[in-house]
């Protein structure tokens, strides 16, 4: 019987661990509070604020979201807390260029500016601008950032509506457009793509968004965004679109590049900060009270606003401005987002 007792022993020690470890498993987990409403518990996350008090993302053209009545019309019924801080990334400034000359004419002559003829001129706050009557080319002279207009109205553009649209050819032009200016950072390289579609009208004048491809296409618009940032997507300030994008005109020659921007601040990899986030509680609060930003869908907010949906994703904005940072999302009827700043407000200067 001695060996049978030994193997007993030796399983009762075993299921005794495994209990153990159980338990410091589910420990670690989150757990669900019962009480009057059920919330989630999330693992404390060590903060460091690393750039002390920061100032919350700063967008033009918006509408405070006060003067309507929001309704939770989500799965869950409830906000959602996704997580208890996060990293908050330094864009730095990049300091005056002083080989800059030789940079912004390799870009000009790129997009078809004959630059014996047309020479640059000096804007106000460290931009340039290359204008033939035909094309218009803005360049900030301490990043490259740029934007790029060419007026298909005052040439013979024959524009050619296709049944269906060869995506990869349109954006396989629109990369090779970036490569030739020396702008397709790695970010955008990595990250998503955004088609959309439009139809314009020569003899009107008249451009109209498409809701997808149809035999009446002869505009699209490839849009470029950073990769996720951990668990969270990247959005814009104007959320359907990108502010990193290439628009092509789809002629009997092959798509033609006719209006393109790029506003893309590299993130520091080496000052980074992690800042308390508010919960989704706080950030549902604060969208009723007024306290959000409106980007799309202003026409919606009349009465009640069903939003469908809401999460955590970091802001890349269109003007510089020194920190990436995550805000709440709120996606409604009617196309309506509205954005909420996530970084608690103890951090945030006033």
């Amino acid at each position: 019987m001695a060996p049978l007792i030994v193997i007993l022993i030796l399983v009762i020690l075993i299921f005794f661990a495994a209990f153990q470890l159980l338990l410091v498993y589910f420990k670690g987990e989150k757990r669900t509070v019962t009480g009057s409403s059920s919330q989630t518990v999330t693992p404390t996350i060590a903060i460091s604020p690393t750039f002390n008090k920061i100032s919350a993302p700063q967008l033009a053209d918006v509408k405070p979201s006060n003067g309507a009545k929001y309704v939770m019309d989500t799965i869950d019924g409830q906000p959602i807390t996704a997580t208890s801080a996060a990293n908050v990334y330094l864009l730095p400034k990049q300091s005056d260029n002083f080989g800059y000359l030789s940079k912004i004419y390799l870009m000009a002559r790129a997009m078809g500016f004959d630059t014996d003829v047309t020479k640059h001129r000096l804007l106000e706050n460290k931009r340039v601008v290359f204008y033939d009557g035909l094309r218009k080319l803005i360049i900030d002279i301490t990043d490259f950032n740029f934007n790029y207009q060419y007026t298909i109205t005052k040439d013979n553009t024959q524009f050619q509506a296709v049944t269906t649209v060869d995506t990869n050819s349109v954006e396989e032009t629109a990369i090779e457009f970036l490569r030739k200016l020396d702008r397709y950072p790695q970010e955008l390289a990595q990250g998503k793509r955004n088609y959309v579609y439009m139809k314009f009208n020569p003899d009107t004048n008249e451009l109209s968004i498409l809701p997808s491809a149809t035999t009446d296409t002869n505009m699209v618009e490839v849009d470029f965004y950073r990769p996720d940032i951990g668990d969270l997507p990247v959005v814009s300030p104007k959320f359907f679109n990108s502010s990193h994008y290439v628009v092509l005109a789809l002629t009997s020659e092959g798509p033609k590049v006719v209006r393109a921007q790029m506003t893309l601040y590299e993130k520091s990899i080496n000052n980074i900060g992690v800042y308390p986030l508010k919960t989704g509680e706080a950030a549902w609060k604060e969208l009723q009270e007024g306290g959000g930003l409106i980007v799309s869908g202003q026409d919606a907010v009349q009465g009640e606003v069903k939003i469908k949906n809401m999460y955590l994703a970091y802001l890349d904005l269109e003007d510089y401005q020194p920190y990436l940072q995550p805000v709440f999302v709120f996606l409604g009827e009617g196309n309506f987002v509205a954005y909420v700043p996530a970084i608690t407000k103890e951090y945030l200067t006033p």
